[in-house]
């Protein structure tokens, strides 16, 4: 059992992309892809096999998705039976893959952030991608990253607190 979990954003909207895999010229076993679509759904390609020599792979797409260039999250766990995805902490699939394996990544496979070649063509990542983190167990949604956006408030106390300080050096 495991968690993953990312925040991104995309610089355009309308394109695809791939948030992080692993591959190799001879095959990958276990993630193989997570990649954001074209009209922002979420595909988690998992393989139980060695798909570059003719295994098989589970494609699991959200319906749920954000299509715009804000700053998202995603997370999905695996819990030895079914994988269920979240985006921006909400549920949006729950599924039994029927290849999967189980492992996050295979021993011969590197691992690949902001691209893959697990499919074709190679879907390269144009955005930002931050806090990218593995658990060994399955987490609740209460206890993935959080996000760590300053409040309006807080910005406007450092900007008061920076001129009374910015005065104060001044005399």
């Amino acid at each position: 059992s495991f968690t993953a979990e990312i925040f991104y954003r995309r610089d355009d909207a309308d394109r695809a992309g791939c948030l992080f895999g692993n591959g190799h010229s001879a095959g990958y076993e276990g993630i193989a892809a997570v990649k954001v679509l074209a009209d922002g759904s979420v595909e988690l390609m998992l393989t139980g096999d060695n798909i570059g020599v003719g295994g098989n792979s589970s494609d699991i797409i959200t319906a749920a998705a954000p299509d715009d260039t804000g700053w998202h999250h995603l997370a999905f766990t695996y819990d030895g039976t079914n994988v269920k995805t979240y985006i921006d902490y909400n549920l949006a699939n729950t599924t039994a893959p029927t290849y999967y394996n189980g492992r996050i990544f295979s021993g011969y496979a590197y691992f690949q952030l902001g691209w893959s070649n697990a499919g074709a063509p190679d879907y390269y990542h144009l955005g930002d991608i931050d806090e990218l983190r593995f658990s060994d167990t399955v987490l609740a949604p209460t206890e993935f990253l959080g996000a760590a956006v300053p409040e309006p408030a807080t910005i406007a106390l450092m900007t008061i607190g920076g001129v009374f300080l910015a005065r104060r050096r001044k005399r």
